[in-house]
């Protein structure tokens, strides 16, 4: 992965210039959690879809660190905090697609890489 060092803060997130990417802003900005857990999966993250930083640290975006999730289990997890079932799981099926959501997840993905 090339390394996104060159771009700016604002509310916590590091944010970098790359205009060609299908989820910036209008100034052309993307997360870049978001272009790292792509890189590092060669994925695309679907644009409903959450990225949990395990640490806490949403300047740290080590491949390590990054977790897929649903919006829903993302929420949630940030919601209850320690009261969650899951909380200090990551990873847990709660968090992820299960089912038809699943399949129907994949076959968006399918149909968003073939667009770019």
């Amino acid at each position: 992965m090339e390394t996104f060092d060159e771009g700016h803060i604002v509310q916590g997130r590091f944010w970098v210039y790359l205009p060609t990417h299908t989820r910036i802003t209008k100034k052309g900005y993307i997360k870049r959690s978001i272009i790292a857990y792509e890189a590092y999966h060669q994925c695309t993250v679907c644009p409903w879809a959450h990225l949990h930083h395990k640490d806490e640290n949403t300047l740290n975006d080590s491949k390590e660190n990054l977790q897929l999730m649903t919006r829903g289990g993302h929420l949630s997890y940030h919601k209850l905090g320690e009261n969650h079932p899951n909380y200090g799981k990551m990873g847990e099926a709660s968090f992820t697609w299960k089912g038809e959501a699943a399949s129907d997840h994949a076959k968006y993905m399918r149909e968003w890489n073939t667009r770019k």
